[in-house]
Parts: structure tokens; sequence; C-alpha cells
């Protein structure tokens, strides 16, 4: 009577002398073969030499061994080669490159691609959150407290985090990413106070007569700052009431190069826009199409740096401590709203590339409602009057 043969047992697993677990077999090509990290128990191990075995049935074996290089290496290589969508604008991969060296390098770093596992990247992200609740608490120099800054930071290195171990899942060289953490890579901070007419009115007063038409063009054209010192003469057409964007500078001392998202828009300006644009023109000399638009006092072009200092000080004169120059865009763009721009056209006019972006200008919506609703009443009322 012929007997059922024991099916040969599927690898190893050796018990090493840190106390951990080792799972090792041969591959589909006889080689031998280990996992790419030990494990805490046995049948952890057996587990993953069991999970081995199904994917080979399946015919969807995974290599551990295409996950050797580590996270720096190709994460540098991923920042240098433009990130998930192949292309970076300088100030972005600058600050990736910052966040790598300072939040993620440092304990994480070294490890292969493959041997990171979920718990590694839980125990890092705390890591980094207690570090900056025990910075936060430390008496500043006059004996306060320092002021809570919340975890922007760590979300901005965990979801850069995310996004590389996304490209090495698509290139093959890890099974999964194992940045599993919940809703820890998005942006939590609450809706930022909206910049009022009669703010921006005091801001241009409080500036140099020479900034203030760049003011006012950087709200009617919703203009980032590098987009805006990045204006050359023959971007702004006075007849037809337009301005082209199509490059920025991201630091100064550095050449023009595209714009955040790589886009050319033209913008139609406000009228109000125009004339202080026409005004400023008559102040400065002729110059060639391909010059600064604006510039600083003697002719030379007009810096980032010269703009943050002038804002802070004018900031600090009207008393709107909390504003940023990026508000006079997150105030135009609202406006546009109110006005009713459609998410396309809000997108054209800022040059975003994902009506994601455009979305956090509709609550301007619910403002417009109200606006048209006192509109209407003011009418109804009227003509009861007349009645």
């Amino acid at each position: 009577m012929a007997r059922n043969a024991k099916r040969r047992q599927f690898g190893s697993v050796d018990h090493l002398p840190s106390g951990r677990w080792r799972a090792r077999y041969v591959d589909a090509d006889g080689l031998p073969t280990k996992a790419p990290h030990t494990f805490a128990t046995k049948a952890d191990a057996q587990l993953y030499l069991a999970k081995v075995q199904a994917d080979r049935d399946r015919g969807t074996e995974y290599d551990p061994r295409k996950g050797n290089r580590t996270l720096a290496d190709f994460a540098a290589e991923w920042i240098d080669n433009g990130g998930s969508r192949g292309k970076l604008g300088t100030r972005t991969a600058s600050g990736y490159r910052d966040l790598m060296a300072r939040q993620i390098v440092p304990v994480l770093g070294a490890k292969r691609l493959a041997s990171i596992q979920p718990e590694d990247v839980r125990t890092w992200r705390t890591g980094l959150l207690k570090a900056q609740q025990a910075k936060a608490a430390q008496p500043t120099k006059r004996g306060g407290k320092r002021q809570m800054t919340g975890d922007a930071r760590t979300r901005q290195a965990y979801a850069l985090l995310k996004a590389v171990m996304n490209t090495a899942v698509a290139d093959g060289l890890i099974p999964r990413n194992p940045c599993q953490i919940k809703g820890a890579g998005i942006a939590q901070a609450p809706e930022r106070q909206l910049l009022s007419l009669d703010q921006f009115a005091a801001l241009v007063e409080a500036h140099p007569a020479h900034l203030r038409p760049a003011l006012h063009l950087a709200m009617g054209a919703h203009l980032r700052i590098g987009e805006l010192v990045g204006l050359q003469r023959r971007d702004l057409d006075l007849t037809a009431g337009t301005l082209t964007i199509e490059r920025q500078i991201a630091q100064d001392g550095r050449e023009p190069e595209p714009t955040k998202t790589g886009s050319r828009r033209v913008v139609d300006l406000p009228s109000v826009t125009v004339e202080a644009m026409r005004e400023y023109l008559t102040t400065v000399p002729k110059a060639l199409p391909g010059a600064p638009l604006f510039v600083r006092p003697g002719g030379a072009p007009l810096t980032r740096a010269a703009v943050d200092r002038a804002w802070e000080k004018a900031r600090t004169a009207v008393g709107v401590e909390w504003a940023h120059f990026h508000d006079l865009r997150h105030a135009g763009l609202t406006l546009s709203a109110q006005s009713g721009a459609t998410i396309p056209e809000l997108m054209q006019r800022a040059g975003q590339t994902t009506s994601r972006a455009a979305m956090i200008y509709q609550h301007a919506a619910v403002e417009r409602g109200r606006i048209i609703a006192a509109g209407l009443d003011a009418a109804l009322r009227g003509e009861a009057r007349a009645q």
C-alpha cells in the first residue's frame, strides 16, 4: 500500500543570540535567501515563510534582495529625479533634503528599504513628536514657555517618507509601504484668517511707495512671491488688462525657473490693478521687454528678501502679525470665488493643477450666498417701499 508522502517543510528558522528569529529559504532560482528582517517570535518567522510559499504557489513571490538599498541613498536619488512626478521646484527639493537630513535619516536612513517595517515607522514618528514636545516645553530666554508649534514638521516628514516608499513599491523594491498610520501625513491646520480689504489697504500704505504697485498686482493676479519678483515687462499687457505668469525666482541669486506647477497662465486683472500698474510705469524708466517689472530705488531688480523685509515691518505697523505675504494670494482668490468664479476658473487664475487645491476657497461660496441674500433683501425692501 502506498503511503502519502509528507510534504517537505519550506525553509527554516533560526534562534539568534539576540533572542530574535531569522527565516531562511531557497528562492525560485535555487539560491539561499533570508527574510529582509528578523522576527520577535518563532511563530512570526514561520508565518513569514508560509506567506512566501503561498506567494510562490500563486506566482507572486517577491524577492527581498531588491530592497537592499538604504533609505538614505534611495531618497536622495528620488529627490534628484524629481520625486513622484519627476519634477520638483528648487525650494521644494531643498525643503525635502532638509527634512531627510534632520527628521528622517538620523533614525531610518541607514536601514535597507526592505527591512523598514510599520513598527519602525511608528517608533520613529513617536520619537519626533516627543522631541518636539520637549523642545516646546523648554523656557525661552525671557523665562516664558515656548509656544506649541503643532506637528507640522513631523507631518511633512511622514508625508515625504510615505511618498518615497510609495515609489519603492511602484519600482518593485518592496512589497508594500510601511507607512500605515492613518492621517499622519494630512494637514489638520485650521483655516487661515482672511485678510480684509481694509487691512490690505493699510498694509499697502505701510509699505514704501515703490512696493505698493507690487502689492496691488500680487492681490489682483494671485501671485506667489517668487512669481512676483520673476515678472518681466513683457508679461504685463495694459491694453488687454492681463498678466502672463510663466516663471518664478525660487531663491534670490538664482536664475528664473518655471512656476511651482510648471504651468503658464494669463490672468485678467481688475481695473483698479491695471490703473495702479499704469501709474507705476510712469514712475520708472522705460526698459526692454525682458527687464524686471519691479525694481528697487536705484534700478536693481526687486528680490524676495526685500519684499519679505518690507512685509514684516508693515504687518507689525498695521497690527496683523499673523499675516503672511501669501495671504494676498489667498484673499484675492477668495474674492474671485465670492464673485462667482467656478473651480476650473479658480484653478486657471491660481495656476493650480488639481481641484483639491482650489477647493480651499470654496468657503467663499457660503459668504457669497449671504452677500447675494443681503443684496436681494435690499432690492425687495426697495420694491416694497416703492409700492
